[in-house]
Parts: structure tokens; sequence; C-alpha cells
């Protein structure tokens, strides 16, 4: 609980909480990736 995710699956990156409760394909992952990392 440390993020505060409250639905799974949760993606934090560097320490931040991107998003909550949605299944991404590769392709989203990737753009957000290139975005906050």
């Amino acid at each position: 609980m440390k993020f505060g995710v409250m639905t799974t699956p949760g993606l934090v990156i560097d320490g931040k909480l991107i998003s909550q409760g949605k299944v991404y394909t590769v392709e989203q992952l990737e753009e957000l990736l290139k975005k906050h990392a």
C-alpha cells in the first residue's frame, strides 16, 4: 500500500504511481516508459 494502489495491476515508474487497474499492450507500455523514464 506504499503507493496507494487500490486496484491491480498497478504501474509505478521511478517511485511514481502511473496507472492502476488497467492492462496495457506492449506498445502502450513502451510509450509509457518513454514518457516517464
